[in-house]
């Protein structure tokens, strides 16, 4: 990629554009001007796939294919594509410029400003989030069979909310894997089946906008922790306090609604996006009346808005007036005290997994006992007591040494023991009778035999990098891999178990000795993009590199799978499989950056 990127600006066919707003690593946002059909002019979004990626075809049909679908959003909570233009510079897509800010930013702005957000206002701006998102749920092909797509990005940034109090849906992430990391994903809304990479529909969207309910009516974060891997944590511990914990004004059916689409199970959750529209629809009775809506969002956002419609006003007087792209995009930023982590309705981090339950385990009181009997020496203050004489503390200090040597001692053999519990006993030979010798001949000839063939095999094989490389280039199944089932003593070292390998090598899927064939465990599959990467399941490293069609693994654990790439960084998920499932888990690490 060029370090100096070339920028737009002046008559691109029909469209004016002005100036350039915001650029990606995928595409360029420009500001333009075009006429409609009655000749008059109107502010656009001008969207360029950059140059250097104009020349892959899969960039190219990935910004058509999504431009396409989003061309088909007939609906006035969202921004569909007008047209795509190909031009002699690339390919571009245009689209209507939004004169206002994040739903988040204006929640935050009320707060700050000592306003009120009315509950009603709150249910409202929801329901046209949900139904512009349940639109799109509901797309269909032209045989009429759903099309699938899913937001997977619902945040309170992606929610904007215009001076005429209408929200726009942006940011739709439907093309991209749920697993591949978005720019302007947020992990504070995401369910907790996207949490470890299952597959999703659209009730992962219905939870996304659960969240955002909840926060509107509580004005504080629900999932929003210390880090990403906390918060991801918190999101599949799913501990919800009720709303009207925190807002006991709330109307019950209303926080029925928001508890509903936060439930941790997605089949009692809403079916879409549009289902709960309805039910918001339904507990919300009579509209919200305009005048007191327009008046609400006018104390908390008018000047915002003035200064948007102000700069637009010079560009459209002038066409060299000064652009600042910091009053033009929609400000997103949200700013919301976190929930308490010590609340006794279930604030503080749940653990999930069975290392955060060992942390947390605190040792069994001891049994009271009855109060000691105090002498008369200990009754008095201790000023009144005599001093004592040299020989004394000599003799209290070798007491205080012993006892603390035996208890070293006890300390030590308990220790030996424990570790002679936990170490197979060393491997003895049997001992045979002389007198018999002769019926284990042709055995040990076999077995001999196929020592040697070992021998050689190990010799000839290749090391290293070439049977890597071999191995990643074999178009056959690739070996399955067991992992033991964590034990708390390695989780707690980072050293794996005591007398267990750290892979093992068993017969090919499919065969009679399958493991994965057996009630108890479970299959992962780790594709990794790139290739070659190294994969740690908590303390265990995998043998060989990405991809990994067969890991088998105990079924209900939790597993901390870290991906290790040259030149990118490390990405760390949380996995648990059921038995006898097979689990596909893709992961694509991000590059690191270079300085």
């Amino acid at each position: 990629m060029p370090s100096k990127r070339r920028r737009l600006k002046g008559r691109r066919g029909e469209y004016l554009v002005l100036a350039e707003l915001a650029h990606s690593g995928i595409s360029a946002v420009h500001l333009a001007r075009v006429k409609d059909d009655e000749g008059r002019e109107r502010f656009v979004i001008f969207r360029e796939l950059l140059p250097h990626l104009s020349q892959e075809k899969e960039s190219v049909d990935r910004f058509l294919k999504e431009a396409k679908i989003t061309h088909q959003f007939d609906h006035p909570n969202l921004v569909p594509t007008q047209e795509v233009v190909k031009m002699q510079e690339g390919y571009f897509s245009i689209s209507d410029f939004l004169v206002g800010d994040g739903l988040g930013f204006m929640l935050a702005s009320a707060i700050k400003g000592g306003h009120d957000l009315s509950m009603r206002l709150a249910v409202d701006m929801t329901a046209q989030a949900c139904a512009g998102v349940g639109f799109v749920h509901r797309l269909a092909d032209k045989q009429g069979g759903s099309l699938g797509l899913i937001h997977k990005n619902i945040n309170l940034r992606n929610l904007i909310v215009l001076p005429s109090e209408r929200v726009k849906v942006v940011n739709f992430d439907i093309l991209r894997s749920e697993n591949r990391p978005h720019p302007s994903r947020v992990t504070a809304y995401m369910s907790p089946e996207q949490c470890v990479g299952k597959p999703l529909d659209a009730r992962t969207d219905v939870f996304s906008l659960g969240v955002v309910l909840w926060e509107l009516l509580t004005r504080r974060h629900l999932f929003v922790r210390e880090d990403d891997m906390e918060t991801r944590r918190a999101i599949m511990a799913c501990k919800v306090p009720p709303v009207a914990e925190l807002r006991p004004d709330v109307q019950p059916a209303v926080a029925e609604v928001a508890m509903r689409a936060l439930l941790k199970d997605r089949s009692g959750r809403y079916s879409n996006a549009g289902e709960m529209a309805d039910a918001l629809r339904e507990v919300q009775g009579q509209p919200l009346d305009a005048e007191v809506a327009q008046e609400c969002l006018d104390t908390i956002m008018s000047e915002r808005f003035q200064a948007k419609l102000s700069m637009l006003d010079q560009i459209e007087a002038s066409e060299d007036a000064e652009v600042d792209p910091g009053v033009l995009l929609p400000n997103v930023s949200v700013d919301l005290p976190p929930v308490p982590e010590d609340d006794p309705h279930g604030f503080d981090r749940e653990p999930v997994t069975r290392k955060d339950q060992d942390k947390q385990k605190k040792p069994a009181s001891p049994p009271s006992l009855p109060p000691k009997p105090v002498g008369p020496s200990e009754a008095e203050p201790a000023k009144a007591r005599p001093p004592l004489s040299a020989a004394r503390k000599k003799k209290e200090k070798k007491e205080k040494k012993e006892k603390k040597e035996e208890k070293e001692e006890k300390e030590g053999e308990m220790e030996e023991k424990h570790v002679k519990d936990v170490t197979p006993p060393p491997f003895k030979p049997s001992v045979r009778m002389r007198g018999h010798f002769q019926k284990y001949l042709l055995p040990g000839a076999i077995a001999g035999g196929v020592l040697i063939v070992l021998l050689v095999l190990i010799f000839a094989w290749p090391s290293g990098d070439e049977s890597e490389a071999a191995e990643s280039q074999a178009s056959g199944s690739q070996a399955a891999v067991v992992v033991p089932a964590p034990q708390a003593a390695a989780e707690q070292s980072g050293a794996a178990p005591v007398g267990v390998p750290q892979t093992q090598t068993v017969a090919e899927p499919g065969t009679p000795e399958d493991a994965s064939q057996k009630p108890d465990l479970a299959v992962l599959e780790i594709v990794t993009d790139p290739k070659g990467c190294q994969v740690h399941l908590d303390a265990l490293k995998l043998e060989g590199k990405t991809p990994f069609s067969n890991v088998i693994v105990p079924a209900n654990t939790e597993y901390r799978v870290l991906v290790k790439c040259k030149g990118y960084k490390s990405e760390l998920r949380e996995v648990s499989a059921r038995p006898g499932e097979r689990l596909k888990l893709k992961i694509v690490p991000l590059p690191v950056k270079e300085r």
